[in-house]
């Protein structure tokens, strides 16, 4: 016979810290792994000045300036390719840090993400509260190359990216289960102290991914913003029938509907006279 309980469980944060910053870089070498047919190009970082000369190395997501030259199957670039410098991001950590933990609250920054300009400005500031973002961004397993510093660089495109993700596992709930790690491998560990359950997350966006998890475990209900272009997801908290995801999107639409309503009452005018 089965049984139903209702158990307290804490979801906590050990997510080491890392120095994230925009940068420049230009490429030296490229290689196949022909075990796993992942395309690696090197990457010397020209600047900041503070880490200019380390060399990492990028998987996937190549410059799309490189990518003719890259794929025709010579395994050297061009002297013309080495001269090109491209926009990076980096992210810089010391091997130290993973004992001395952020202190980050999962939800607040699944909200910031949500709702974050699409700019590499806006992505760094962010990065810079989150530290380890996920396993395929990890620095704990990567060899450094200069002094104590783990470095490597990546495409914002690739932090982008993730964000559908959780939209979509916001908006389909349990659905998404079956085919999540989030909602079918939620591992729990026990522990004298109360809640006496607990969920660890090491990867920043592995925690915010959690956190849809545990609101559809409390029965959360989730909303689309009516805004079009902001269409965000929120979490339902009452039986109002509230439709914004925040008071600015309330109030710009507010302004649009206005603008419009004024905008129409000028064309009747003007048909009038």
């Amino acid at each position: 016979m089965a049984h139903t309980f209702k158990l307290d469980i804490e979801l906590i944060c050990d997510i080491a810290p890392v120095t994230w910053t925009l940068g420049r870089a230009k490429p030296f070498s490229w290689s196949l792994d022909r075990q796993m047919g992942d395309r690696y190009l090197g990457m010397a970082i020209t600047s900041p000045a503070a880490i200019a000369g380390e060399r990492c190395w990028i998987r996937e997501a190549i410059p799309r300036e490189l990518r003719r030259e890259l794929y025709v199957g010579k395994k050297k670039l061009s002297p013309a390719s080495r001269q090109q410098e491209f926009d990076v991001l980096i992210g810089y950590a010391n091997r130290g840090a993973r004992g001395n933990a952020l202190k980050v609250d999962p939800w607040a920054l699944r909200s910031e993400f949500l709702r974050l300009k699409e700019t590499n400005e806006a992505l760094v500031a962010f990065l810079n509260k989150c530290g380890d973002w996920d396993e395929s961004t990890s620095f704990w397993g990567y060899t450094g190359y200069k002094s104590e510093r783990r470095v490597r660089i990546f495409n914002s495109k690739s932090f982008w990216d993730a964000r559908p993700k959780l939209i979509e596992a916001m908006k389909a709930g349990i659905l998404t289960w079956r085919d999540s790690a989030y909602g079918s491998d939620l591992q729990l560990r026990r522990r004298q102290e109360f809640p006496h359950l607990v969920h660890v997350d090491v990867y920043c966006f592995d925690a915010m991914m959690h956190t849809v998890t545990f609101d559809h475990l409390r029965q959360v209900k989730f909303r689309l913003c009516a805004r079009p272009d902001c269409r965000n997801p929120f979490s339902v908290e009452s039986q109002h029938k509230r439709e914004y995801c925040d008071n600015y999107c309330a109030h710009l639409e507010s302004v649009r509907r206005q603008r419009k309503r004024a905008k129409g009452s000028a064309s009747k005018r003007n048909r009038s006279k």
